[in-house]
Protein backbone atom coordinates (compact mmCIF):
# COMPACT_ATOMS: atom_id res chain seq x y z
CA UNK A 1 0.00 0.00 0.00
CA UNK A 2 1.37 3.40 -1.00
CA UNK A 3 1.86 5.73 1.97
CA UNK A 4 1.56 9.45 1.26
CA UNK A 5 2.49 12.34 3.57
CA UNK A 6 0.37 15.46 3.03
CA UNK A 7 1.22 18.80 4.66
CA UNK A 8 -1.32 21.47 3.71
CA UNK A 9 -3.02 24.10 5.88
CA UNK A 10 -5.95 24.93 3.58
CA UNK A 11 -8.67 22.57 4.77
CA UNK A 12 -10.68 22.23 1.56
CA UNK A 13 -7.59 21.76 -0.59
CA UNK A 14 -6.09 19.28 1.88
CA UNK A 15 -9.27 17.20 1.79
CA UNK A 16 -9.47 17.39 -2.03
CA UNK A 17 -5.85 16.30 -2.45
CA UNK A 18 -6.23 13.46 0.06
CA UNK A 19 -9.38 12.20 -1.68
CA UNK A 20 -7.74 12.51 -5.11
CA UNK A 21 -4.64 10.57 -4.03
CA UNK A 22 -6.78 7.80 -2.52
CA UNK A 23 -8.85 7.61 -5.71
CA UNK A 24 -5.85 7.70 -8.02
CA UNK A 25 -3.88 5.04 -6.16
CA UNK A 26 -6.67 2.83 -4.88
CA UNK A 27 -5.55 1.74 -1.44
CA UNK A 28 -3.17 4.64 -0.77
CA UNK A 29 -2.91 5.60 2.89
CA UNK A 30 -2.74 9.38 3.31
CA UNK A 31 -1.40 10.97 6.50
CA UNK A 32 -2.44 14.62 6.42
CA UNK A 33 -1.36 17.51 8.61
CA UNK A 34 -2.10 21.24 8.65
CA UNK A 35 0.90 22.29 10.77
CA UNK A 36 4.57 21.36 10.75
CA UNK A 37 4.79 21.15 14.54
CA UNK A 38 1.76 18.83 14.51
CA UNK A 39 3.58 16.55 12.07
CA UNK A 40 6.68 16.56 14.28
CA UNK A 41 4.82 15.73 17.48
CA UNK A 42 2.83 12.93 15.85
CA UNK A 43 5.88 11.04 14.62
CA UNK A 44 7.72 11.63 17.88
CA UNK A 45 4.85 10.12 19.88
CA UNK A 46 3.73 7.30 17.56
CA UNK A 47 6.40 4.68 16.90
CA UNK A 48 4.05 2.64 14.68
CA UNK A 49 4.75 4.93 11.72
CA UNK A 50 8.02 6.49 10.65
CA UNK A 51 8.93 9.21 8.16
CA UNK A 52 10.96 6.48 6.46
CA UNK A 53 7.72 4.67 5.58
CA UNK A 54 6.46 7.23 3.05
CA UNK A 55 6.59 6.65 -0.68
CA UNK A 56 5.51 10.19 -1.52
CA UNK A 57 5.29 13.56 0.24
CA UNK A 58 3.11 16.50 -0.81
CA UNK A 59 4.31 19.55 1.09
CA UNK A 60 3.16 23.15 1.40
CA UNK A 61 6.19 25.18 2.60
CA UNK A 62 3.95 27.92 4.05
CA UNK A 63 2.09 25.98 6.75
CA UNK A 64 2.20 27.23 10.38
CA UNK A 65 4.30 27.95 12.30
CA UNK A 66 6.22 29.28 9.27
CA UNK A 67 5.91 33.07 9.02
CA UNK A 68 3.62 34.62 6.35
CA UNK A 69 5.31 35.02 2.96
CA UNK A 70 5.41 38.80 3.48
CA UNK A 71 7.74 38.35 6.47
CA UNK A 72 11.46 39.05 5.88
CA UNK A 73 12.28 35.67 7.43
CA UNK A 74 9.75 33.64 5.45
CA UNK A 75 12.13 32.52 2.69
CA UNK A 76 14.64 31.02 5.14
CA UNK A 77 11.93 29.44 7.29
CA UNK A 78 10.25 27.80 4.29
CA UNK A 79 13.56 26.41 3.05
CA UNK A 80 14.55 25.19 6.52
CA UNK A 81 11.24 23.40 7.06
CA UNK A 82 11.31 21.55 3.74
CA UNK A 83 15.00 20.70 4.24
CA UNK A 84 14.24 19.24 7.68
CA UNK A 85 11.43 17.08 6.30
CA UNK A 86 13.53 15.86 3.37
CA UNK A 87 16.30 14.78 5.75
CA UNK A 88 13.83 12.46 7.54
CA UNK A 89 12.35 10.88 4.41
CA UNK A 90 13.69 7.94 2.41
CA UNK A 91 16.06 8.81 -0.42
CA UNK A 92 13.64 7.30 -2.95
CA UNK A 93 10.61 9.18 -1.60
CA UNK A 94 8.92 11.36 -4.25
CA UNK A 95 8.72 14.90 -2.86
CA UNK A 96 6.30 17.40 -4.36
CA UNK A 97 6.08 20.98 -3.10
CA UNK A 98 2.68 22.66 -3.51
CA UNK A 99 2.84 26.42 -3.04
CA UNK A 100 0.42 29.30 -3.23
CA UNK A 101 3.36 31.73 -3.26
CA UNK A 102 5.31 30.74 -6.37
CA UNK A 103 8.92 31.92 -6.17
CA UNK A 104 11.62 31.19 -8.79
CA UNK A 105 14.48 31.47 -6.29
CA UNK A 106 12.73 29.19 -3.82
CA UNK A 107 12.04 26.68 -6.60
CA UNK A 108 15.72 26.54 -7.56
CA UNK A 109 16.88 26.01 -3.97
CA UNK A 110 14.30 23.33 -3.22
CA UNK A 111 15.02 21.44 -6.43
CA UNK A 112 18.70 21.42 -5.47
CA UNK A 113 17.74 20.02 -2.04
CA UNK A 114 15.99 17.05 -3.63
CA UNK A 115 12.41 18.19 -4.27
CA UNK A 116 11.03 16.26 -7.27
CA UNK A 117 8.34 18.74 -8.33
CA UNK A 118 7.71 22.38 -7.41
CA UNK A 119 4.08 23.08 -8.29
CA UNK A 120 2.05 26.27 -8.05
CA UNK A 121 -1.39 25.70 -6.54
CA UNK A 122 -2.71 28.06 -9.23
CA UNK A 123 -1.71 25.47 -11.84
CA UNK A 124 -2.53 22.37 -9.80
CA UNK A 125 -4.73 19.92 -11.66
CA UNK A 126 -5.83 17.17 -9.32
CA UNK A 127 -6.59 14.93 -12.30
CA UNK A 128 -2.93 15.21 -13.29
CA UNK A 129 -1.65 14.68 -9.77
CA UNK A 130 -0.93 11.01 -10.42
CA UNK A 131 1.21 11.97 -13.42
CA UNK A 132 3.18 14.38 -11.24
CA UNK A 133 3.74 11.68 -8.64
CA UNK A 134 4.54 8.96 -11.19
CA UNK A 135 7.04 11.19 -13.02
CA UNK A 136 8.66 12.57 -9.88
CA UNK A 137 11.99 11.14 -11.03
CA UNK A 138 11.94 13.84 -13.75
CA UNK A 139 12.37 17.15 -11.85
CA UNK A 140 9.93 19.85 -12.91
CA UNK A 141 8.90 23.36 -11.91
CA UNK A 142 5.33 24.33 -12.80
CA UNK A 143 4.64 28.03 -12.36
CA UNK A 144 1.31 29.77 -11.99
CA UNK A 145 -0.85 30.38 -15.05
CA UNK A 146 1.99 30.02 -17.55
CA UNK A 147 -0.22 30.66 -20.58
CA UNK A 148 -1.72 33.78 -19.02
CA UNK A 149 1.74 35.06 -18.13
CA UNK A 150 2.89 34.47 -21.70
CA UNK A 151 -0.14 36.27 -23.08
CA UNK A 152 0.37 39.20 -20.72
CA UNK A 153 4.03 39.68 -21.57
CA UNK A 154 3.85 39.10 -25.31
CA UNK A 155 0.74 41.25 -25.73
CA UNK A 156 2.95 44.17 -24.69
CA UNK A 157 5.18 43.68 -27.74
CA UNK A 158 4.38 45.26 -31.08
CA UNK A 159 3.21 43.07 -33.95
CA UNK A 160 6.58 43.56 -35.64
CA UNK A 161 8.41 42.45 -32.49
CA UNK A 162 6.23 39.37 -32.09
CA UNK A 163 6.94 38.42 -35.69
CA UNK A 164 10.65 38.98 -35.01
CA UNK A 165 10.42 36.67 -32.00
CA UNK A 166 8.90 33.93 -34.17
CA UNK A 167 11.47 34.45 -36.94
CA UNK A 168 14.30 34.07 -34.44
CA UNK A 169 12.92 30.83 -33.00
CA UNK A 170 16.27 29.09 -33.49
CA UNK A 171 18.00 31.80 -31.49
CA UNK A 172 15.42 31.78 -28.69
CA UNK A 173 14.70 28.06 -28.41
CA UNK A 174 11.98 26.82 -26.04
CA UNK A 175 14.12 27.19 -22.92
CA UNK A 176 14.85 30.83 -23.66
CA UNK A 177 11.21 31.59 -24.42
CA UNK A 178 10.28 29.98 -21.11
CA UNK A 179 12.77 32.16 -19.26
CA UNK A 180 11.46 35.22 -21.10
CA UNK A 181 8.07 34.75 -19.45
CA UNK A 182 9.65 35.88 -16.20
CA UNK A 183 11.05 39.06 -17.75
CA UNK A 184 9.22 42.30 -18.35
CA UNK A 185 8.26 43.52 -21.81
CA UNK A 186 11.22 45.90 -22.05
CA UNK A 187 13.67 43.07 -21.35
CA UNK A 188 12.13 40.91 -24.08
CA UNK A 189 12.17 43.90 -26.46
CA UNK A 190 15.88 44.52 -25.80
CA UNK A 191 16.67 40.86 -26.46
CA UNK A 192 14.77 40.92 -29.75
CA UNK A 193 16.67 44.06 -30.78
CA UNK A 194 20.06 42.52 -29.93
CA UNK A 195 19.20 39.33 -31.85
CA UNK A 196 18.25 41.31 -34.94
CA UNK A 197 21.44 43.38 -34.68
CA UNK A 198 23.58 40.23 -34.45
CA UNK A 199 21.87 38.82 -37.53
CA UNK A 200 22.45 42.05 -39.51
CA UNK A 201 26.12 42.06 -38.51
CA UNK A 202 26.52 38.46 -39.67
CA UNK A 203 24.94 39.26 -43.01
CA UNK A 204 27.17 42.31 -43.50
CA UNK A 205 30.41 40.40 -42.88
CA UNK A 206 32.33 39.80 -46.16
CA UNK A 207 32.63 36.21 -47.35
CA UNK A 208 36.08 34.68 -47.14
Amino acid sequence: MKKVLLLEDEGILRHAIAMSVQTLFGEAEVFSFNRYDGLQSTFSADTRISMQDFDCALLDPGVPPVSPVSSPHAFEERIDMISSIISDLRRDCSILVLTGSYNEAEARVMMQMGVSKYLSKDSLDLMQLRDHIDTASSPQVVGPDTELRAERFFSGLTEKERIGLAVHQKIYDEELVSRALDLDVDSIRRYVTRAKKRERNLKSEPCR
